[in-house]
């Protein structure tokens, strides 16, 4: 019989079988879920060695290797919107190449971030100073110029990715102080297109990549757990799937067409920064080409957006909660 494993948050007794399997590597991965708290997670927890993060070239992690991301992404609006208006000390975990830190600092805050990804990191280094290539663990036992506690502690696209939440959580709760906030967001396990778990999506939502998977439910039962009140969950993020799809095939036009592998991944209007400026009349075709994207688009993501907005299936969760005094 199979041997079950306990909850990675509330270590309660996992279902009597795994929903699903996934290989990687030499590795096979089982996922199940927890009767108590509704958490699906994985099993091994075997976490890629140093470096993994360092190697990965789709997504967000290509431009942040490079020449950076030059403002928040579209899973931390939500959380420059609330937060606006709030001063103190702030810690970003999975801060990349520093661009929400740079939003941070200028919004008011006392900024600090850390990443496992030191190439990321290294871009970081450019434009904000209190960055640190270190996991939470690591970064608590540091011996260099922070605050005690934090009053925010940020994790965008974080928490899915950690194969022992509970002893991640509990260090948020450590370096957080009394009345602070932790604010993040997850992927959507019920978001209506389940993006992430293909081929062609570099089976990013499976491990060693993600090892948890969140709904509503679930992540609000973790939080609770950690002892925060005032938690507040909401999906949103509509219409990516289509936004993805399309952003995906663009890539890989631009890469056809300006016979680079890597300028996929480049915004147009930054080709010239990383060195890859093609002439004047293929930059009028590929600006054409990209306005005529984003009209086809509009429709079918529209669709997309008033449905998953409807059903509460959006593709991300953005979650915050108060540490009770």
């Amino acid at each position: 019989m199979t041997n079950m494993p306990l909850c990675r948050i509330c270590a309660t007794q996992a279902s009597t079988r795994p929903l699903r399997e996934h290989r990687a590597g030499d590795c096979t991965y089982a996922l199940w879920m927890c009767p108590d708290c509704g958490l699906m997670f994985w099993d091994p927890s075997v976490f890629p060695d140093d470096g993994y993060y360092d190697g990965l070239n789709f997504g967000v992690y290509n431009l942040a290797h490079t020449i950076g991301h030059t403002r928040p992404l579209a899973h931390q609006a939500r959380f420059t919107r609330r937060f606006r208006r709030r001063k103190g000390t702030l810690l970003d975990i999975g801060c990349s190449d520093g661009a929400f830190i740079e939003w941070a600092q200028d919004a008011g805050f006392t900024a600090y971030g850390i990443d496992m990804d030191e190439k990321a990191i290294a871009r970081a280094r450019k434009r904000c100073n209190n960055v640190w290539p270190a996991d939470l663990f690591r970064f608590s036992s540091l011996r260099v110029s922070k605050p005690d506690r934090f009053g925010v502690i940020t994790a965008f696209e974080v928490l899915e990715h950690q194969p022992n939440p509970n002893g991640f959580l509990s260090a948020v709760t450590r370096l957080l102080a009394k009345g602070g906030w932790i604010a993040g967001t997850v992927p959507n396990r019920s978001r209506l297109v389940k993006t992430g778990r293909t081929g062609s999506g570099h089976h990013w939502d499976y491990p060693p990549h993600h090892f948890l998977w969140f709904d509503k439910q679930s992540l609000t039962a973790a939080l609770r757990q950690f002892g925060f009140v005032e938690i507040l969950v909401e999906d949103h993020m509509y219409g990516y799937a289509v936004e993805e799809a399309l952003f995906k095939s663009g890539q890989k036009l631009k890469s056809l067409l300006l016979g680079e592998d890597g300028s996929g991944s480049v915004p147009l209007e930054r080709l010239a920064e990383a060195g890859r400026e093609p002439g004047r009349g293929m930059m009028i075709s590929l600006l054409t080409l990209r306005s005529l994207k984003n009209a086809a688009k509009l429709p079918p993501k529209g669709i997309e957006a008033v449905i998953e907005a409807a059903l509460g299936k959006g593709a991300s969760l953005y979650f915050e909660g108060r540490l009770a005094s």
